[in-house]
């Protein structure tokens, strides 16, 4: 791993209010005066005044950001010196953080620590950069880049739970029961504060499985007419699934230390397999069955047909219990529905 920008102290940005006085062309008082303009100050000390101002917003930043490589499987690599020959099969990812991130889990609130993970264009030269312009390089809504957040000693621990979970906007985020996404993570999430340590690593461009919302929607529309979901996204001439899960082992790598064991919490044995492949001991896989309904109740019959660890819903005691407690009802006619997996 490489810092990026000067060292820093660590201690809190306080400039801001200095800030706005010398930067911003405001009086304390909030009276509008010409920018660059501060009474008390000549233009000399103002001047040197906000290149303090900026070098701690810039060790802010550096404090935090870091640039690292990894393979193809998500293996780390050592820093590549600057000006060196570039390799096709290195890539090189700015990561940011950890950012505080307080979430109410229930009854119980958590604080979650939250790193993301930028692969950067293969035309910068990180190494003569620095962090602001890394930022700024980023800052796009176009773009998604991947996150983990983690609680407890995650560098510690000795086996702590992970989960690796698919972006799905319409089960996440707006709560849809073509699919069991949204009470996945939450569950999870659950779990590892449960636990007291633990990870989910949150995969952007997963939507889905890799064929984005636009897509996604039209395959919904296949899916209704009486395609599964596998079904659906071919006869669209899109792959059935078209997700690496290399920088999952990749982001694993970066926080807890390469080679280390984790137990996943996964129902896909595909997910273990990749984690592998880029180095990660995987001990155990922790299934999770949770959030299944009627209506989603053929799109997981359809992942199990894929090979994905689950019991056959519409006869296993599993369905039965889950039904009594009201979340299914095999009972309720729906017709075949889906998410990304």
């Amino acid at each position: 791993m490489q810092g990026v920008g000067p060292a820093s102290e660590g201690k809190p940005f306080r400039g801001w209010r200095s800030f706005r006085a010398c930067v911003h062309g405001k009086k304390e008082s909030g009276e509008s005066v010409p920018i660059g303009y501060d009474d008390r100050l000549d233009t000399s000390a103002r001047e040197g005044k906000v290149k303090k101002v900026k070098r701690r917003i810039e060790d802010e930043l550096a404090r935090r950001l870091r640039v690292i490589e990894a393979d193809s499987r998500g293996r780390l690599v050592p820093t590549r010196a600057p000006g060196s020959a570039t390799d096709s099969t290195i890539r090189s990812y700015a990561v940011f953080g950890p950012v505080s991130l307080p979430v109410d889990l229930g009854t119980t609130p958590a604080t979650l620590d939250w790193l993301t993970f930028a692969p950067l264009p293969e035309s910068v030269d990180a190494h003569r950069i620095d962090a602001g312009r890394i930022v700024s390089l980023l800052a796009s809504p176009s773009l998604t880049f991947n996150s983990v957040v983690t609680i407890g000693a995650i560098a510690e621990a000795a086996t702590p739970l992970v989960r690796i979970h698919s972006c799905c906007a319409t089960g996440d985020i707006f709560g849809s029961l073509r699919c069991e996404c949204g009470p996945q993570l939450q569950h999870s999430l659950e779990m590892i504060r449960d636990e007291g340590v633990g990870a989910v690593i949150y995969l952007a461009n997963h939507e889905g499985r890799g064929i984005g919302l636009f897509a996604k929607a039209a395959a919904y529309a296949l899916q209704d007419a009486g395609l599964d979901t596998y079904h659906a996204n071919r006869a669209l001439g899109l792959p059935e699934d078209d997700r690496s899960f290399a920088e999952a082992a990749f982001i694993l790598n970066h926080v807890r230390g390469p080679g280390r064991a984790v137990r996943l919490i996964t129902n896909n044995p595909e997910k273990a397999a990749a984690l592998r492949e880029g180095g990660v001991i995987v001990d155990d896989l922790i299934p999770i069955v949770v959030g299944v309904t009627a209506l989603n109740t053929p799109y997981l019959e359809a992942k199990r047909a894929k090979g994905h660890r689950l019991a056959p819903l519409g006869t296993s005691r599993e369905a039965a219990d889950l039904s009594r407690a009201g979340a299914c009802d095999p009972s309720t006619e729906a017709p075949p529905a889906s998410d990304k997996g």
